[in-house]
C-alpha cells in the first residue's frame, strides 16, 4: 500500500511549538531550514519532513531514521537501507509525502494559479497541448498534466535532467527509457492538482490528513 500524508497551514505556530518540531530533524535539515527567508518556506520544508516521520511510523521507524536519508547526484532523497521509498512535494500552503515499501514512487502537488502558457511551449507534446486546449478548463488540465510529469521525473530520480516533452502523460500508464510508470491523480483541494507515479500497477493508495496545529 502507498500511503499519502498531507497537511496545510494559513498561519504560524507559536515559536516554541515550531522549534520543538524542528528539533526532530537531523542537524543538516535544521541548518537547511534556517536558510529559508520566508516563514512559509520554512513551514513547507519542516512539514514535509514531519509528514515523512508520520509515514515511517507504520514501519516501526522513528524520527531518528531521517539521519539515514541520502541523496543521489540529482538530489533525489532516499533511505540508504532501501527498505522503503518516499517522496515529498509542496506548493502554495500544502505539503504532501508518499511512503511505501513495494514500489518506486514520485508525488507532486501544484497550486493552480494563472500563468502564461507560451512559456511552456517546449514542455508538452503536441498531443498533450491538444488535450489541454480542448479541455473545458485548460488551466486546471495544464496543472494536472504538469503534476503527472513531475511525479514521474521525481520517481525516476533524474529530475529535470529528463526531457519532459519526451514523456507523454495523457494516459494512466506511460513508458520512458524502458521504465513503465503508473499514474493516479488524487484530490486534496479544488485549487490544487496532485499526482502519484508508481513503478507497479493497481495502485492501492490511502490518504491521511495530518494537523500540526
Amino acid at each position: 500500500m502507498i500511503r499519502i500524508y498531507y497537511t496545510s497551514f494559513t498561519e504560524q505556530l507559536p515559536l516554541k511549538a515550531f522549534n520543538d518540531y524542528l528539533s526532530l530533524l537531523p542537524i543538516d535539515q535544521i541548518v537547511r531550514n534556517n536558510r529559508f527567508v520566508r516563514w512559509q518556506d520554512k513551514y513547507l520544508h519542516l512539514f514535509g519532513k514531519l509528514l515523512l516521520i508520520e509515514g515511517i511510523k507504520c514501519f516501526d521507524l522513528g524520527h531518528e531514521e531521517l539521519s539515514n536519508v541520502e541523496y543521489n547526484k540529482n538530489n533525489r532523497p532516499f533511505f540508504k537501507h532501501g527498505k522503503i521509498d518516499f517522496n515529498i512535494s509542496h506548493s502554495g500552503n500544502y505539503a504532501i509525502c508518499a511512503v511505501c515499501d513495494n514500489s518506486k514512487i514520485g508525488v507532486d502537488i501544484q497550486e493552480i494559479k494563472p500563468l502564461n502558457f507560451d512559456e511552456f511551449n517546449e514542455v508538452f507534446t503536441p498531443a498533450e497541448w491538444s488535450n489541454i486546449e480542448s479541455s473545458p478548463n485548460p488551466l486546471a488540465q495544464f496543472y494536472s498534466l504538469w503534476a503527472r510529469k513531475e511525479s514521474i521525473i521525481k520517481a525516476d530520480g533524474r529530475g529535470l535532467s529528463l526531457p519532459l516533452n519526451h514523456i507523454e502523460v495523457i494516459h494512466d500508464v506511460t513508458e520512458y527509457d524502458n521504465e513503465v510508470w503508473h499514474l493516479q491523480n488524487f484530490f486534496i483541494h479544488d485549487a490544487y492538482s496532485a499526482c502519484l507515479a508508481s513503478s507497479i500497477g493497481n495502485i492501492n493508495m490511502r490518504m491521511f490528513e495530518v494537523d500540526f496545529f
